[in-house]
Protein backbone atom coordinates (compact mmCIF):
# COMPACT_ATOMS: atom_id res chain seq x y z
CA UNK A 1 0.00 0.00 0.00
CA UNK A 2 2.80 2.53 0.86
CA UNK A 3 4.64 2.05 -2.85
CA UNK A 4 1.46 3.03 -4.45
CA UNK A 5 1.30 6.28 -2.44
CA UNK A 6 4.97 6.48 -3.39
CA UNK A 7 4.72 6.54 -6.64
CA UNK A 8 1.56 8.31 -7.64
CA UNK A 9 1.27 10.34 -10.38
CA UNK A 10 -0.91 13.02 -8.90
CA UNK A 11 1.60 16.00 -8.57
CA UNK A 12 4.93 16.60 -10.83
CA UNK A 13 8.11 17.56 -8.90
CA UNK A 14 8.23 20.30 -9.67
CA UNK A 15 4.72 20.87 -8.69
CA UNK A 16 4.99 19.78 -5.67
CA UNK A 17 8.14 21.39 -4.78
CA UNK A 18 6.45 24.87 -5.36
CA UNK A 19 3.38 23.76 -3.22
CA UNK A 20 5.74 22.90 -0.43
CA UNK A 21 7.72 26.32 -1.22
CA UNK A 22 4.53 28.10 -0.72
CA UNK A 23 2.88 26.07 2.29
CA UNK A 24 6.31 26.69 4.52
CA UNK A 25 6.39 30.50 3.53
CA UNK A 26 3.14 30.55 4.79
CA UNK A 27 3.76 28.91 7.96
CA UNK A 28 6.93 30.85 8.38
CA UNK A 29 5.28 34.10 8.43
CA UNK A 30 2.76 32.40 10.70
CA UNK A 31 5.38 31.48 13.06
CA UNK A 32 7.17 35.02 12.57
CA UNK A 33 4.05 36.79 13.65
CA UNK A 34 3.47 34.64 16.69
CA UNK A 35 7.33 34.92 18.09
CA UNK A 36 7.00 38.86 17.59
CA UNK A 37 3.61 38.79 19.44
CA UNK A 38 5.10 36.91 22.32
CA UNK A 39 8.26 38.81 22.42
CA UNK A 40 5.72 42.33 22.51
CA UNK A 41 4.25 40.58 25.39
CA UNK A 42 7.61 40.08 27.35
CA UNK A 43 9.52 43.06 26.68
CA UNK A 44 7.03 45.42 26.68
CA UNK A 45 5.26 46.03 30.25
CA UNK A 46 2.88 48.16 29.03
CA UNK A 47 1.39 45.80 26.52
CA UNK A 48 1.71 42.74 29.00
CA UNK A 49 -0.37 44.86 31.36
CA UNK A 50 -2.87 45.83 28.54
CA UNK A 51 -3.63 42.62 27.72
CA UNK A 52 -4.28 41.67 31.25
CA UNK A 53 -6.72 44.65 31.79
CA UNK A 54 -8.49 43.69 28.31
CA UNK A 55 -9.97 40.33 28.33
CA UNK A 56 -12.78 41.35 25.93
CA UNK A 57 -9.98 41.05 23.59
CA UNK A 58 -8.61 38.12 24.16
CA UNK A 59 -11.71 36.31 23.59
CA UNK A 60 -12.82 38.70 20.55
CA UNK A 61 -9.63 37.17 19.44
CA UNK A 62 -10.71 33.28 19.80
CA UNK A 63 -13.50 33.90 17.86
CA UNK A 64 -12.14 35.46 15.44
CA UNK A 65 -10.04 32.71 15.39
CA UNK A 66 -11.83 30.09 15.27
CA UNK A 67 -14.58 32.15 12.87
CA UNK A 68 -11.52 32.14 10.58
CA UNK A 69 -10.70 28.67 10.78
CA UNK A 70 -14.21 27.16 9.78
CA UNK A 71 -14.23 29.54 7.00
CA UNK A 72 -11.10 28.16 5.42
CA UNK A 73 -11.80 24.13 6.21
CA UNK A 74 -14.89 24.22 5.92
CA UNK A 75 -15.49 24.12 1.80
CA UNK A 76 -16.21 20.66 1.71
CA UNK A 77 -19.36 20.70 3.59
CA UNK A 78 -20.89 23.96 2.73
CA UNK A 79 -20.94 26.00 -0.56
CA UNK A 80 -20.63 29.85 1.17
CA UNK A 81 -17.67 28.62 2.86
CA UNK A 82 -16.03 26.83 -0.65
CA UNK A 83 -16.24 30.73 -1.86
CA UNK A 84 -14.25 32.08 0.75
CA UNK A 85 -11.51 29.41 0.69
CA UNK A 86 -11.31 28.93 -2.91
CA UNK A 87 -10.74 32.70 -3.60
CA UNK A 88 -7.77 34.12 -3.84
CA UNK A 89 -7.38 37.52 -2.50
CA UNK A 90 -10.21 36.80 0.54
CA UNK A 91 -8.37 33.29 2.05
CA UNK A 92 -5.23 34.95 2.34
CA UNK A 93 -7.09 37.93 4.25
CA UNK A 94 -9.07 35.08 5.85
CA UNK A 95 -5.63 33.59 7.00
CA UNK A 96 -3.97 36.59 8.18
CA UNK A 97 -6.98 37.11 10.58
CA UNK A 98 -6.43 33.68 11.62
CA UNK A 99 -2.83 34.34 11.98
CA UNK A 100 -3.31 37.70 13.81
CA UNK A 101 -5.87 36.08 16.88
CA UNK A 102 -3.87 33.13 17.02
CA UNK A 103 -0.52 35.08 17.76
CA UNK A 104 -2.50 37.63 20.06
CA UNK A 105 -4.27 34.57 21.69
CA UNK A 106 -0.30 32.70 22.16
CA UNK A 107 1.09 35.75 23.63
CA UNK A 108 -1.81 36.06 26.11
CA UNK A 109 -0.97 32.23 27.06
CA UNK A 110 2.50 32.60 27.08
CA UNK A 111 2.05 35.70 29.51
CA UNK A 112 0.86 33.34 32.37
CA UNK A 113 4.53 31.00 32.14
CA UNK A 114 8.13 31.59 32.43
CA UNK A 115 10.29 32.90 29.96
CA UNK A 116 12.39 29.42 29.84
CA UNK A 117 9.22 27.30 29.73
CA UNK A 118 7.89 29.69 26.90
CA UNK A 119 11.64 29.58 24.76
CA UNK A 120 11.53 25.58 25.67
CA UNK A 121 8.14 25.39 23.63
CA UNK A 122 9.15 27.20 21.13
CA UNK A 123 12.76 25.29 20.42
CA UNK A 124 10.26 22.21 20.47
CA UNK A 125 8.05 24.07 17.76
CA UNK A 126 11.24 25.06 15.69
CA UNK A 127 12.27 21.54 16.32
CA UNK A 128 9.18 19.73 14.76
CA UNK A 129 8.91 22.60 11.91
CA UNK A 130 12.63 22.08 10.43
CA UNK A 131 12.19 18.38 10.71
CA UNK A 132 8.85 18.26 9.16
CA UNK A 133 10.27 21.04 6.46
CA UNK A 134 13.26 18.70 6.16
CA UNK A 135 11.18 15.35 4.81
CA UNK A 136 8.71 17.83 3.09
CA UNK A 137 11.53 18.98 0.83
CA UNK A 138 13.44 15.53 0.50
CA UNK A 139 11.03 13.10 0.57
CA UNK A 140 9.75 11.23 -3.19
CA UNK A 141 6.02 10.00 -0.99
CA UNK A 142 3.28 12.32 -2.21
CA UNK A 143 0.41 12.31 1.13
CA UNK A 144 -1.93 14.51 -1.07
CA UNK A 145 -4.00 11.45 -1.37
CA UNK A 146 -3.76 10.29 2.49
CA UNK A 147 -5.57 13.18 3.47
CA UNK A 148 -8.95 11.45 4.64
CA UNK A 149 -6.80 9.02 6.49
CA UNK A 150 -4.89 11.75 7.91
CA UNK A 151 -8.14 13.46 8.84
CA UNK A 152 -9.80 10.24 10.28
CA UNK A 153 -6.62 9.53 12.44
CA UNK A 154 -6.42 13.38 13.78
CA UNK A 155 -10.45 12.97 14.88
CA UNK A 156 -9.57 9.73 17.19
CA UNK A 157 -6.78 11.60 18.78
Amino acid sequence: MYQEYQQSPSLSTGARQNFVKKVYSILSIQLVATVLMVWLNFTSRSFAKFQMRNNWLFWTAFIVSIASLISLCNSLFYEVFAKISKSYPLNFGVLALFTLGESYLVSCVCSTYTADSVLLAAVATLSASLGLTYHAMTSECDYTSWQGSSKGIHYLN
